[in-house]
């Protein structure tokens, strides 16, 4: 989705979630984290809140780095991270490297643009363990 976001993207990541993540799902699924992430999805339509600042190397907080959007929710506060998205629908390797940051059952992945988070990825968490 492009940000800020507007009310088509909106929808669809209220979509989202609302579905626990799988949109083709048939029933709703409760969202534990739905006053949250409805805090979270107002910031992201509001310009001020999507200024960013990755020149800090030490900085490993996803507050650290977007602390306008932060102010507006606790979504996203205490959570680390990361920088090495893989994304297998890219050729290369984006520049600059997208910030993704855990949010329970979802990674938000946003890609920057100008000093701002211009774009976001919601997805599901997956994870698997192989017993042996």
């Amino acid at each position: 989705m492009t940000l800020p976001l507007d009310a088509a993207g909106r929808s669809r990541l209220e979509a989202f979630l609302g579905r626990g993540g799988h949109p083709s799902s048939p029933d709703p699924v409760p969202d534990s984290g739905a006053a949250e992430h409805r805090r979270a999805l107002d910031a992201l339509a509001r310009s001020e809140a999507l200024a960013v600042d990755t020149t800090r190397p030490e900085a490993t907080q996803f507050c650290d780095a977007a602390a306008a959007l932060c102010r507006d929710t606790a979504l996203f506060r205490g959570e680390r991270f990361l920088r090495q998205v893989v994304d297998a629908r890219e050729i290369r390797r984006p520049v600059p490297a997208p910030l993704a940051v855990r949010d329970g059952g979802y990674w938000w992945i946003f890609r920057l643009e100008g000093g701002r988070l211009s774009r976001v990825l919601l997805v599901v968490d997956v994870n698997r363990e192989e017993a042996r």
